[in-house]
């Protein structure tokens, strides 16, 4: 029987020099995310979230060219990872897993 997901924990790792104001600041709040523990009924807030917020940011910067975030599955399918943003790996992975 497998176990089921409860919590998730978003995980940042190596990132490379922004292009822009708007993916600075986007960088910084992906950042300020890093070690945060989710339940697992509350994902979907969490990518809404930060779907919402990179609109806010392109808006506010619209001399650059807006993000498009989405998510996909990681291959094991013990988390998600971020599209759309290149700069940065972020993931949200199962809290309990041996990642």
């Amino acid at each position: 029987m497998e176990k089921k997901t409860s919590h998730y924990f978003v995980y940042v790792g190596h990132s490379t020099s922004t292009k822009n104001k708007l993916q600075e600041e986007f960088s910084n709040y992906l950042n300020s995310l890093e070690g945060t523990l989710i339940k697992a009924k509350k994902i979907q807030d969490l990518k809404l979230e930060i779907i919402l917020k990179s609109l806010e940011l392109s808006k506010k910067h619209s001399r650059c060219t807006p993000l498009t975030i989405t998510f996909s599955d990681l291959y094991r399918k013990n988390g998600f990872y971020i599209n759309g943003f290149y700069f940065l790996t972020f993931q949200i992975l199962n809290a309990y897993d041996s990642n």
